[in-house]
Order: structure tokens, then C-alpha cells, then sequence
């Protein structure tokens, strides 16, 4: 490892202890507060939401818990909202951790309790998060529809930090659509709607950088991708948003890789795998897994092998066909270079058939994009 990659990974190091203490520290600080049975509700439930907004991305497993404790204490004081809130932040918090179907089963009911009290204006807005999810599980139709509805009523209601986030994600779908140009005027009008109304919420900021990187990624300009990540990242460091800031350090890898910058790639693939660890999601760490595996194929096949195979006893029923197809692929090329032809064969007729499921889906999503063009 050179010094240039030595000292990237030691102030990465120190970050992270950094950002471990403080938040530790700021925990225990929001933790006294809710606790506090002699002050008021509203300073309880505020001290519960501040540490959402600092750790939902960083800590789901964390929130998850605190919800449980939220829900009942917004049940004890007969405060429906309270129950609604702590469901949705919930649900989001499984998001992170890529648990989409569980996600979905509690968003549904956080939004059932908001219908119950009528609350139209947090209604819209929790119900926007559908779409969010219904995007990740492709779903790209349903995703679309539920944009477009709550869009409508966020203008209404002139919403504009819930619109320029929908905007976003509207330019999401077309990005995987492969839409690249309409994407980035959805990116560009999301953009200029925080920079007018002065929403400077790193997460969302930083967030459009990402997606925009991603553009200029499928589009073979490696080096705006580094850019745009670079600048995404620059937003995320005073956030706690790691699940973003995985996905940067994985563009970064992956341009670097494009660029046959092989050591440099590898250094942001490992961190893009140690968030991904932390957070729990095991989607992100198969696919970061899969690509620090073709990083060293040439090198080091043997770790390349094991790594994959590490891979494959994360496969779960939900793992999306793509990275089943990916990962039977990877492993058909260990095998044939280890000259391991039964396992290569095995694994190439595994990765045909996922890689066959994919294609339907892919055609599936061809009638989508001209259904909603």
C-alpha cells in the first residue's frame, strides 16, 4: 500500500473513532432527556427525533430499538402522531438494513394511524416513503404512481423540502430506467429547489451529488463521477448518513476500477464494505463483496475464491436475482481458474438462471419506461 493510500485509510480510521465518541456522548445527553419523567412530553419526544435525525442512517439497529420505546410512550400519553412517527421512523430504519419486505409492513402501519387521525399534511409525506421502497424492489411503475400522487398535494401544501426529496427520487427511477438526461433535470430541478428555499439539509444535498455521480458513472465520464462523488461525501461528513456514504465510496471504487486505478479502488471497497457490516445490510455487503472479488481475481485469485464464497452463504430467499446472477458468475470464473470444472459448471448454470430472471425483470422494466415516458 502506498503513502497516499496509507493515509487515506488512517484518516478514515480516526474519523470514525472521532464520530463514535461524540455520538456516544450525544446519546447519553438526548437519552436523560427522554427518560425525564418530570419534564414535558413535548421535550421528551423532541430528544427521541433528534437522535433519529442523527443516527437513522448510522445506527438502524439503535432506532429500532428507541421506536419501541417511542411507540409505547406516545401510547401511554394518547398521542396517536407520536405511535404514527416512531412506526415510520421504524420502517425506515429497515430500510437501511435493505429489510425492504419488513419495511413495507410497518410503514403500512404508521400510515394507518395517520389516517386514524386524519393528519393529511404527515399522511402525504410518510406516504411518499412507498414509493422509496416500492423503487429499491424495482417496482418501478408502483414507485412512480406513488410519487406523482403525493407530489400533487406536497406542492399544495408547498412543501418544499418533501418536494425537492420526491423530485429526487422521480429522477432516480428514470436514472434506472436509464432515462440519463431526464434523471438529471429531475436532479437539477431537486437541486435548485433546496439551494432557492435554503434547505440545507446535508443529507439531501449530498444525496443529489450521489445521484448525479451516478449519472455521469453510466455515462462513461469517470472522472465527473469522482468529482460529484468526492462532492457528496463532502456533505455527508457532517451527517451521520453512512448508508449514502457507503454507496459513494462503492462509485469511487468502481470509477477507480474503470480508470485501472486497481489499489486505489480497493481502498474505497473496503470502506464501503465496514459500513456496510455496521449497518447490517446484507444486499450492500454481497454486491461490495462481489466487487472487491473481481479487484483481486488477477492478484489473488484464492482470496478472490474465498470471498465469493464467503458471498454465497449470505444469499437469502429476498437477494435480488441480479446479484445472484453476479455472484454465480464471479464464482464460475474462481472455479475455471483453480481449474475446478465441475463446481464452474455448476456454477454457470446457476448463474444462467438467475441471470435469465433478471432479463425478465429487464423486460419487464422496458414497458415500464414507456408507460410513464
Amino acid at each position: 500500500m502506498d503513502k497516499k493510500l496509507k493515509k487515506i485509510v488512517l484518516v478514515f480510521s480516526l474519523l470514525m473513532c472521532w464520530f463514535t465518541m461524540n455520538s456516544q456522548t450525544q446519546k447519553d445527553s438526548l437519552k436523560n432527556i427522554w427518560n425525564n419523567t418530570t419534564i414535558s412530553d413535548s421535550l421528551r419526544f423532541k430528544a427521541i427525533k433528534d437522535y433519529y435525525y442523527k443516527n437513522t442512517y448510522a445506527k438502524p439497529d439503535a432506532v429500532i430499538t428507541l421506536t419501541k420505546y417511542h411507540y409505547q410512550l406516545g401510547k401511554e400519553k394518547g398521542v396517536v402522531k407520536e405511535m404514527a412517527s416512531a412506526l415510520n421512523e421504524r420502517s425506515y430504519a429497515h430500510y437501511i438494513k435493505g429489510d425492504l419486505n419488513r419495511s413495507i409492513e410497518v410503514l403500512k402501519q404508521s400510515i394507518s394511524l395517520f389516517e386514524k387521525i386524519n393528519d393529511t399534511k404527515n399522511l402525504v409525506v410518510i406516504q411518499s416513503n412507498l414509493g422509496s421502497i416500492y423503487n429499491e424492489q424495482k417496482e418501478y411503475l408502483k414507485a412512480f404512481n406513488s410519487f406523482n400522487t403525493s407530489l400533487k398535494i406536497i406542492r399544495d401544501f408547498k412543501l418544499k423540502t418533501s418536494e425537492a426529496r420526491i423530485l429526487k427520487e422521480i429522477g432516480d427511477i428514470y436514472s434506472s430506467l436509464d432515462e440519463l438526461d431526464l434523471a438529471m433535470e429531475y436532479f437539477d430541478e431537486s437541486l435548485t429547489i433546496c439551494v432557492a428555499s435554503k434547505i440545507s439539509k446535508q443529507n439531501q444535498i449530498g444525496t443529489i451529488f450521489l445521484k448525479k455521480a451516478e449519472i455521469y458513472y453510466k455515462k462513461q465520464q469517470y472522472n465527473q463521477a469522482l468529482e460529484y462523488s468526492n462532492k457528496a461525501i463532502n456533505e455527508f461528513k457532517v451527517t451521520s448518513n453512512k448508508f449514502d456514504l457507503s454507496e459513494c465510496y462503492m462509485l469511487l471504487a468502481k470509477a477507480n476500477k474503470k480508470l485501472l486505478k486497481k489499489d486505489l479502488a480497493l481502498a474505497y471497497t473496503d470502506k464501503a464494505l465496514a459500513i456496510n457490516y455496521e449497518l447490517d445490510n446484507n444486499s450492500k455487503i454481497i454486491e461490495t463483496q462481489i466487487l472487491k472479488s473481481y479487484l483481486l481475481l488477477d492478484s489473488k485469485p484464492e482470496l478472490a475464491k474465498n470471498l465469493g464464497e464467503e458471498s454465497l452463504k449470505l444469499i437469502k430467499s429476498e437477494t435480488s436475482n441480479k446479484i445472484k446472477a453476479d455472484l454465480y458468475k464471479l464464482l464460475y470464473e474462481c472455479y475455471k481458474r483453480s481449474n475446478q470444472t465441475n463446481r464452474a459448471l455448476s456454477m454457470f448454470e446457476k448463474h444462467t438462471v438467475f441471470k435469465d430472471s433478471f432479463q425478465l425483470e429487464k423486460n419487464k422494466i422496458l414497458i415500464i419506461k414507456e408507460t410513464i415516458k
